[in-house]
């Protein structure tokens, strides 16, 4: 994700609010209805190409990610939005 853009070097820290980071099942249901119209959806299907990519960047040594979740959030819960070192 910030390995992603140059100007993820001198991110010193990254907080996301309820981001998906294993994806979201939902995605695999909303695909169905609107994936013909939206390439995002298909990004967020768990093990899709996109997430693959993202998981295998590892985030910038000096960077501290801050993943922020909701323990009532059904589409992307807590355990979704941990990171791989968390």
């Amino acid at each position: 994700m910030v390995a992603n853009f140059p100007i993820g070097r001198r991110v010193r820290t990254l907080v996301s609010l309820g981001s998906p980071y294993a994806g979201a099942p939902l995605a695999a249901v909303a695909a169905a209805a609107v994936g013909a119209f939206s390439r995002t959806v298909w990004q967020l299907v768990p093990f899709s190409s996109f997430m693959r990519e993202l998981r295998r960047r590892p985030v910038p040594a000096l960077t501290r990610l801050v993943s922020i979740a909701g323990s009532a959030d059904f589409i992307a819960p807590p355990s979704l939005c941990r990171t791989v070192d968390t």
